[in-house]
């Protein structure tokens, strides 16, 4: 029986070794993992920062400015698909990058280049230009459509829309809307394209399947900037109407709700049934709107509207249609992007100069910059310089970053956020690590269940 007993208790000491060698090994394993993920990183920041200043002959002064909530990481030059560390400004140059989209199944950046009459085509992975589509007259503005995979191009000179295939990156289809446009939405309920037609006064509906207009909006004076609420399936549009011209209430702060009776005021924001294609309701906003921004978080609508050297956001209640509140800018809005990861809002702005009045104040002013909102208070948190005449602006969740326009020099500005999505190498470092954990637990809880098992049959010797 002594015996019999002393053999279980050795079995029982093997075991113990078998379950802790099988930990270790699991430990090891996952350590392994991450340490090689890791250096996989590494080595991706290494040969970003190999290319950076290569061949790069535009003079430039470049200069970092670390802040909590983003920092210009790396300026990129289209003209020589270069770029340097931090924000960098050279000399002028005649592309005039101004609207950009971003198309996640191949993580592409499209920049529509209005002074070359091209888009240029930027890897994400890499963020260098990887091609360059020509033949696009104008790029006003842009807006992806994920169902087809095509890019809709507008145009302020032309008249027609542009259609690129994001697969092969070719103009497949010209779309004649007969007018010059100025901004673009994608209804993802209807799957249709909205293009604001700058002279015409009109909005053009098109049907993304069949690529042809099937119908036109009246909307008033000099439609410009146009953006889609899915929550309410609604469109809002706003015109750029020059202050001297526009018949409006003089004060940005106006809350007034004005009713159609199919009058509309130049100076409205205009808010259209996605489903009908009928103007359901307006608000007086101000004159001169440049962008327009949906947050889905608290359902509502960022206006942006221009002034001289400064500007204003109108914020809508999309729901209820009507002014909550207004933010102060000081410098002139042009485009916005809203970052549902840190609930912030982006605005590019520039103006004449930045005035030493307001270095003063906690929060730093840059003539070119963007803004930084935050969307749960409403407050401006933070200013990010930039390159010069900031213009459209694009958030990417792939890598965290933002991309800006800057039509002076000819340049992107590629601004990392203070939280990034992870995805790719990131996504790998967060999925081993979470598979790690798993692991871990798992063998603990095998671990602990062999071992309760042996001491209850040891207790029965």
């Amino acid at each position: 029986m002594r015996l019999a007993v002393r053999v279980r208790r050795r079995g029982t000491k093997e075991e113990s070794c078998k379950i802790f060698s099988l930990t270790a090994a699991f430990l090891f394993i996952t350590v392994a993992l991450a340490v090689g993920v890791l250096q996989n990183t590494s080595n991706y920041e290494q040969a970003i920062s190999s290319v950076v200043n290569s061949n790069y002959v535009v003079p430039s002064t470049s200069t970092y400015q670390n802040t909590s909530y983003g920092y210009v990481k790396w300026t990129l030059f289209l003209a020589t698909s270069s770029f340097v560390e931090g924000n960098s400004t050279g000399q002028k140059s005649d592309i005039g990058p101004t609207s950009l989209t971003y198309d996640p199944s191949n993580r592409d950046l499209y920049v529509g280049d209005l002074g070359s009459d091209d888009v240029s085509v930027i890897n994400t992975r890499t963020n260098l230009v990887v091609g360059i589509i020509s033949g696009v007259n104008s790029p006003i503005s842009m807006v992806y459509d994920p169902s087809n995979q095509y890019i809709y191009v507008a145009s302020f000179s032309s008249g027609n829309i542009t259609v690129i295939d994001t697969l092969t990156n070719k103009i497949v289809s010209e779309i004649p809307v007969d007018t010059p446009q100025a901004g673009m939405a994608f209804d993802s309920s209807s799957r249709y394209i909205y293009a604001t037609d700058y002279d015409s006064n009109t909005v053009s509906v098109i049907n993304s399947t069949s690529n042809s207009v099937v119908s036109t909006i009246e909307v008033g004076e000099n439609p410009s900037s146009i953006a889609y609420d899915p929550v309410n399936n609604l469109l809002f549009v706003g015109h750029f109407v020059p202050i001297v011209l526009a018949s409006i209430v003089s004060s940005p702060l106006a809350t007034e709700n004005v009713n159609t009776n199919g009058n509309l005021n130049s100076s409205l924001l205009i808010a259209i049934n996605g489903s009908t294609n009928k103007v359901v309701s307006n608000i007086t906003v101000g004159s001169e709107v440049s962008a327009i921004s949906f947050t889905p978080s608290y359902s509502l609508i960022y206006v942006a509207s221009v002034g001289i050297n400064s500007g204003y956001i109108t914020i809508v209640n999309a729901s209820e249609g009507r002014i909550t509140s207004t933010i102060s800018l000081y410098s002139s809005p042009y485009g916005m992007t809203y970052d549902p990861l840190n609930d912030y809002l982006y605005v590019t702005g520039y103006s004449s100069t930045a005035s030493p009045l307001l270095q003063t104040s906690p929060i730093r002013y840059y003539a070119n910059n963007v803004t930084v909102i935050n969307s749960f208070s409403n407050e401006v948190v933070d200013n990010i310089a930039v390159g010069e005449e900031p213009r459209g602006i694009v958030y990417d969740s792939s890598n965290g970053y933002l991309y800006v326009t800057d039509f002076g020099p000819g340049a992107i500005s590629i601004i990392s956020t203070q939280f990034p999505t992870p995805r790719g190498s990131d996504t790998m470092i967060y999925e081993v690590t979470a598979v790690s954990i798993v692991i871990v637990m798992a063998g603990t809880a095998i671990a602990l269940e062999i071992r309760r098992r042996f001491r209850k049959n040891r207790s029965k010797l």
